[in-house]
């Protein structure tokens, strides 16, 4: 761990690469392990073989083969330590969701804010090489 900061393992499903980009490029300037699927099937197959800690998963509303919303809500009650953050570009999710999401177009501050609230609810002390994810663009 770098600097005495913990790293955050974070997982992103985001079909749009600029979108996908952006919000890695955040979670890097951040410290934190960055894994990524652009649809919900290769999302599924990573995050159920997955075993290790993950700190925050952020995943977009509208992305290929289920709704975001589905898959956030399956996500969140199969992983119940981990945040999970809901990116929409209308607003329009059940009540429970309104403090866990994001609205396009994405800034960096309110990225920024998910990503402390992560690591509020879930201290992130795994390392990279006890979590095995490597990190996005490698």
């Amino acid at each position: 761990m770098t600097n005495g900061k913990e790293k955050c393992i974070v997982f992103l499903v985001q079909a749009e690469t600029s979108v996908r980009d952006f919000v890695e490029k955040v979670l890097h300037e951040h410290g934190s392990i960055v894994g990524s699927a652009s649809n919900a099937a290769s999302a599924l197959k990573f995050l159920r073989g997955y075993r290790d800690d993950l700190h925050l998963v952020i995943i977009e509303r509208h992305i290929p083969g289920m709704d975001g919303l589905e898959l956030a809500e399956l996500v969140a009650e199969e992983r119940p330590y981990a945040r999970v953050v809901l990116i929409t570009d209308d607003g329009l999710v059940p009540k429970h969701w309104r403090s866990r999401m994001l609205i396009k177009p994405l800034e960096a501050a309110a990225l920024r804010r998910q990503i402390e609230d992560a690591l509020h609810q879930l201290p992130c002390e795994t390392s990279a090489e006890a979590a095995g994810v490597s990190e996005a663009g490698d």
